[in-house]
Parts: structure tokens; sequence; C-alpha cells
């Protein structure tokens, strides 16, 4: 069975970067940063690895040169 593609590939990175940056605001956005470091901090350090994830993925893969 094939799996149906609702989101191009650049349009599902975008939104995963979005995510990655709301959750690096949520603890600001929802009043908890002043609460114990495990409060607050999982956010933040979950926001961050999304974001890199984002950075360093290819939203199209490589083609392979004919070279040989």
């Amino acid at each position: 069975m094939n799996a149906i593609r609702f989101l191009p590939t650049s349009v599902h990175g975008v939104l995963d970067y979005l995510v990655g940056m709301a959750l690096i605001a949520a603890p600001w956005l929802f009043g908890f940063a002043s609460q114990p470091l495990n409060a607050w901090l999982p956010h933040l350090v979950v926001g961050v690895v999304v974001m890199l994830v984002v950075l360093v993925s290819q939203p199209h893969p490589r083609v392979a040169s004919a070279t040989a």
C-alpha cells in the first residue's frame, strides 16, 4: 500500500520548524518560565532539537549522477 502525501516535504519542514519555535517560546508564552528547571527545560531542548533536525534534513532526495 502506498502512502498518501498530504503535504509537500518542504511545507512539512516549515511546519516542523514553526513547532520547534513554538516549543522554545512556550514557557514564556504560557507563563511557566519562572517554574523549576524541569518544568520548562524539556520544551526548550526538544524545540532546539526539532529545529536542528529540520535544518540538517534534505527536503528532496539527491539524484545519483550517471557518471561511471
